[in-house]
């Protein structure tokens, strides 16, 4: 996992920031919006990219809205996962990246990210948020993504348990990210950080 990050083959952004990945050639880009969000008009400068999108809210509560993230969600970003993350044949040639965006690059990116990761890494779950965390410094995966993937990959709570130990670093280290969250109403993500 190191060899990827330092090899920056792993990347994570928000909407604002797409366009300035189109240099880096990924060979998969992960687009995650709401559902009906107008098509970046950014993403045409992917041509060569194999674009698989997702359009469902970034909410922790399933009963919220209509479009909810699903376990199929997270089924399918596990599959795209085999096929896209990097391999030894990219950390050779520096090329053939994986990007995943969300609107803030901060929540259902990351999480996407975290699930790909935790498909490969059978070390300590909290290995996984300190490496996201390289990618991404202000990471605060959606919670109820790494649920389903925890299910998933029957990890018998022990991601989700890492996730609150994440939680609990970012809101010490960043807690303006701690209130962002909070301002969207995501009450049992900040029980876990110890923020409520």
């Amino acid at each position: 996992m190191e060899d990827l990050i330092a090899g920056r083959l792993l990347r994570v952004c928000g909407l604002h920031e797409l366009e300035g990945h189109c240099a880096d050639r990924p060979s998969h880009l992960v687009s995650i919006l709401d559902p009906g969000t107008e098509r970046s008009p950014h993403l045409d400068g992917f041509a060569t990219t194999e674009i698989h999108q997702f359009d469902f809210h970034d909410v922790i509560d399933p009963t919220r809205v209509d479009r909810p993230p699903t376990e199929a969600d997270v089924e399918e970003l596990l599959g795209i996962g085999e096929r896209a993350f990097p391999d030894a044949r990219a950390l050779e040639t520096g090329s053939g990246c994986l990007l995943i965006h969300c609107y803030m690059g901060i929540s259902r990116s990351t999480a996407a990210l975290t699930i790909m990761l935790a498909a490969r890494h059978r070390g300590p779950e909290a290995e996984l948020f300190d490496f996201v965390r390289q990618v991404r410094p202000q990471a605060w995966p959606n919670l109820l993504m790494i649920r389903y993937a925890d299910g998933l990959m029957g990890r018998e709570g022990r991601l989700e348990k890492a996730l609150a130990e994440h939680y609990r670093f970012q809101a010490a280290e960043r807690p303006d990210l701690a209130e962002a969250i909070g301002r969207l109403g995501r009450d049992e993500e900040l029980r876990l950080a110890g923020v409520l």
